[in-house]
């Protein structure tokens, strides 16, 4: 028996402009971006989401949001009327100084914000000042905020998880801080890599198995309207609906009822992976670095979505 999963919090990806062009960007975001979305759109699928599943945070994300931060400020404070929690994800370019970081960020968290993420690693490192990102983090620190800190590892790299606080000068705040190493999509830029540096990459340990704790729960919204069930749909997988051509409200009752999703939320990428391996013996001999690129793959590849489909069919005929 599957029980659907209810919708948490909404991402909204607000640009893919960025003033930086990082190789391993999954998203191919960069200062060429022209997408953009409408603020009026923005407030329209919070009130929404709001009303079809009460949900209770917002993530501002990109491309990178500071980039828009007036529209920023007008989104977040329509999201604090609703007593709405927001985290915000930047390269903290805009942190030329520290009393700049703690006045915005102080202003942020007046209207909610209460989760900062950033980047710290030698990709970043070609376009943001090292002193921008460390104004930042000191001062969300000092604000109190849930302090996120997101790196790429690499054979040679300079900067790596166990040593981005020292480097940072921030060891102080290391209670304070959660260090993530992040493993790349195999999207957008990174899948355009050669070889030889994407077996450079150290990819953390992670988890496989278990459900998938963000598809459904949490949502992201494109600039240019695409609601996908999470955020790391890479070549537009699991794409959901497109608004204004359809109701966002419909596009969220289809995506929450949707038994592929719920699927996914409750056995994960690998578990759907093993029943569709059932169907197409192939799939158990392929690799993964983590469990969004099972996904895109069960997606985006057509041998592998009729192997999907005559699991959902098998399942059917059993209700």
């Amino acid at each position: 028996m599957i029980i659907l999963i209810d919708i948490q919090g909404l991402s909204l990806i607000l640009t893919n402009k960025c003033n930086a062009s990082c190789k391993h960007c999954g998203f191919d975001c960069g200062p060429d971006g022209e997408k953009t979305m409408e603020e009026k759109d923005a407030i329209y699928f919070i009130e929404t989401a709001y009303k079809f599943s009460h949900i209770r945070s917002l993530c501002f994300t990109g491309g990178e949001p500071f980039l828009y931060y007036d529209k920023v400020v007008n989104i977040m404070s329509y999201a604090a009327e609703l007593g709405l929690v927001s985290e915000i994800v930047t390269n903290s370019f805009w942190a030329c100084d520290y009393k700049t970081a703690f006045t915005t960020l102080s202003d942020l968290r007046n209207l909610g914000l209460a989760n900062f993420v950033t980047s710290f690693d030698d990709y970043h490192l070609e376009y943001i000042d090292v002193e921008h990102i460390k104004n930042a983090v000191k001062a969300a620190c000092e604000l109190k905020l849930k302090v996120t800190i997101k790196t790429v590892e690499y054979n040679h790299c300079k900067i790596k998880a166990d040593n981005a606080l020292l480097l940072l000068g921030l060891s102080e705040y290391k209670n304070s801080i959660l260090v993530q190493s992040l493993i790349p999509l195999n999207e957008g830029r990174f899948k355009k890599l050669n070889g030889l540096e994407k077996e450079s990459l150290s990819f953390s340990p992670i988890s496989m198995s278990g459900g998938c704790s963000k598809i459904i729960k949490f949502p992201a919204i494109s600039p240019s309207g695409e609601l996908y069930p999470c955020c790391g749909f890479g070549d537009r997988a699991r794409l959901a609906g497109k608004y204004p051509e359809n109701n966002f409200q419909d596009m969220l009752s289809q995506m929450h009822s949707n038994l592929i999703f719920n699927l996914l939320a409750t056995l994960g990428p690998l578990g759907l992976l093993k029943l569709a391996s059932d169907y197409l013996p192939e799939l158990s001999e392929l690799s993964f670095n983590n469990p969004c690129e099972i996904c895109n793959c069960l997606f985006n590849d057509k041998t592998a979505r009729d192997a999907v489909y005559m699991v959902m069919k098998n399942l059917m005929e059993r209700v």
